[in-house]
């Protein structure tokens, strides 16, 4: 992998929703966040509330659509899914944007990753500045 990919963590049998945090230098004017999904044979993996921001700015959200509020479709707006196809096993294969089991204070919609075979990745690309 490039020097310049992270690992944020990987989560398996959880039933809880567990903030994580993970801090960068941005080494040039754009960055790519990405997801990586697979759930295995049972389960769905949940994705709500993700925030990016700029140190300097910590108010300033960097991402579109963060909470995934902005969307019925999938890809969800403001962001880019790959990987879709590798999915097989259901309709929820591929990723959906639901109503319910949701974190709470989200207002309400979030993204449900499932990939039974493959994996699922969800991504947004954003700007930064260089050195923050």
């Amino acid at each position: 992998l490039p020097s310049d990919f992270g690992n944020l963590t990987r989560v398996s049998n959880t039933n809880s929703w567990d903030p994580f945090i993970s801090n960068f230098t941005a080494t040039k004017s754009t960055h790519l966040l990405i997801f990586g999904f697979q759930k295995g044979s049972s389960g769905f993996v949940f994705l709500d509330d993700v925030s990016v921001a700029d140190v300097n700015s910590p108010a300033t959200e960097l991402l579109q659509n963060p909470s995934f509020q902005n969307s019925t479709i999938i890809p969800p707006t403001g962001w880019t899914s790959w990987c879709r196809a590798s999915c097989t096993g259901g309709v929820t294969e591929g990723g959906v944007i639901i109503t319910s089991g949701c974190r709470g204070g989200s207002g309400g919609q979030c993204y449900q990753g499932a990939c039974t075979t493959g994996y699922l990745l969800l991504g947004q690309e954003f700007s930064t500045t260089v050195g923050n």
